[in-house]
This record gives C-alpha cells, sequence and structure tokens, in this order.
C-alpha cells in the first residue's frame, strides 16, 4: 500500500511540473570495444588475451532547461571470447541538478561525467570498463578554462560476508597558455571490516596524491599528442598493523589520438613499493 502511494505521489509530482514547465525527452547510447594481448612477465599479471564490448544506454527527462535531469538506462558488458558466459548487466539510474556553473548528480551514475578521465594509476582501464558507473554523489565546477569534481563511490556495504567499501575522490585541471595544463587528483579509499570480522582483520586507508604537468605537443583536427608528467605520493596503512607505508614514485606518460577514434597510450612509473 505504502508503495502504491509512493508511485502515485511520484506520477502526481511529475505531471504537475509538466503543467507549468517544459520536459524534453533525452537519449544516449555508448558503445566501446576492449582488444588487449598480455605477453612477458606474469609476476603481477598471467598473459591472456582480453576482448569484450560494453552497450550502455541511456534515456532520461529534463525539466526546467536543463535545472534538473533525470535519466536511467544499463550497463551491458559482453566478453567476446568465452562463449558468451561472464556478462553482467549493470544498472544506471540518477538525478542531476544544473545551475550556472555547478552540477550536482546523485545515484548510478557515469563516471564519464567526471571533467578528466582518472588516471590509470587510480582507476585501472580493466576497471574502467568493467564497472563503469560510480555509486553515490558527484559535485562538479566547471569554467572555461578551468574545472574541478568532488565524487563519493560507496561500492560496498558492510554485512558478515563483505567489508564496507568507499573512496573520495577529486581532481581538479586548469588551462595555462596554450599547450600547458596542470593537473591535480586526490583519492582516498577506505575498506573496513566485516560485522563480526576474525581476528586479525584490520581497517585499510589508502590516500593517494598525484599532481602533474600536461603538454600538448601536437593538436591537429585528425591528430593529438600529447606528454604529462609528476609525482604520486602515496599513504597506505593497515589499522590492525599500525604502521603507515609510503610507495611514492615518478610518472610519465604519452598519449597520441588518430583520426578521432584510435588512441595509444604508453605509461612509465620509477620508484619504490613500500
Amino acid at each position: 500500500m505504502l508503495r502504491r502511494f509512493a508511485t502515485i505521489l511520484s506520477l502526481c509530482v511529475c505531471a504537475a511540473l509538466g503543467a507549468v514547465h517544459a520536459q524534453q525527452l533525452e537519449w544516449s547510447v555508448d558503445f566501446s570495444s576492449m582488444f588487449q594481448n598480455r605477453e612477458g612477465g606474469d609476476e603481477q599479471t598471467p598473459d591472456q588475451t582480453i576482448l569484450f564490448t560494453r552497450l550502455a544506454p541511456e534515456v532520461g527527462l529534463s525539466l526546467m532547461d536543463n535545472t534538473h535531469e533525470i535519466k536511467g538506462g544499463v550497463a551491458w558488458f559482453q566478453p567476446m571470447i568465452d562463449n558468451g558466459a561472464g556478462y553482467k548487466v549493470l544498472p544506471t539510474i540518477y538525478y542531476n541538478f544544473h545551475h550556472g556553473k555547478w552540477d550536482v548528480t546523485t545515484g548510478m551514475f557515469p563516471r564519464s561525467l567526471l571533467p578528466l578521465k582518472p588516471s590509470t594509476l587510480l582507476w585501472s582501464d580493466s576497471l574502467s570498463f568493467t564497472t563503469p558507473n560510480a555509486r553515490g554523489v558527484l559535485i562538479r565546477h566547471q569554467m572555461p578554462n578551468c574545472a574541478m569534481a568532488l565524487m563519493v563511490d560507496w561500492r560496498q556495504m558492510q554485512s558478515t560476508t563483505q567489508r564496507e567499501a568507499f573512496n573520495v575522490y577529486f581532481q581538479a585541471l586548469k588551462h595555462f597558455y596554450a599547450p600547458v595544463t596542470l593537473l591535480g587528483e586526490v583519492q582516498i579509499n577506505h575498506l573496513a571490516k566485516r560485522k563480526d570480522a576474525p581476528e586479525g582483520e584490520g581497517v585499510n586507508d589508502d590516500i593517494t596524491l598525484f599532481p602533474r604537468i600536461a603538454v600538448r605537443a601536437i593538436r591537429r583536427p585528425k591528430a593529438k599528442l600529447a606528454f604529462e608528467v609528476g609525482p604520486v605520493v602515496q599513504l597506505q596503512r593497515n589499522r590492525s598493523e599500525g604502521k603507515w607505508h609510503t610507495p611514492c614514485r615518478f610518472f610519465a606518460s604519452v598519449n597520441a589520438r588518430l583520426w578521432n577514434w584510435l588512441d595509444i597510450d604508453e605509461e612509465v612509473s620509477i620508484g619504490k613499493d613500500a
């Protein structure tokens, strides 16, 4: 009865808004695929070939000249080399409030809403493809020459079988002269204990600071070349041990984009692991 009342109330509110303000139906479809052949030393990851596609349709309603947006859809992840097994379909549903240069988004929303694609040091390419949505809140502020965003991603709730997990992520960028951009990312990962956790299971904290400079060496309609360099400062702790580890390093990358659809990335990091 209560659920039926809530549904009727929601429909009445939408109808009232529609009677006063114009509504606009919006939709989008995102399709991507990935092929990766991993060969060489398998100390960290096994030698393997990865091939999959991802289809993410969305449909939504925009109210009051895009001030309010409600969108929903799915992200369908499909491996291509495992006889169709291993697929998963993830829900996408979120609300966005827009005012001036500010946007506030809440729900299960695509990470692509971030002004800057997160570095693979913080969120690997495999996770970006298989977990495209964040679950929480995103606050964005965007101007022509700068942007910043703060996101809370609640990945997992605490129970007797799983640990509470969430991360707080902040990014900012500032364009200076034509080829130079200052970038910065800060991420705090928190992994709590399970309910009635066994002895020895501790709370984990992981903090990463990643400031860097990007230089766009070539920027043409069908060819782009950019370089990034900067330090990576990390602080890691298992509270049951009570000791902080500092696996810091220096990072450099080069990115080439051809014909607006082919990306080539190469990344190198040098430093200590603990």
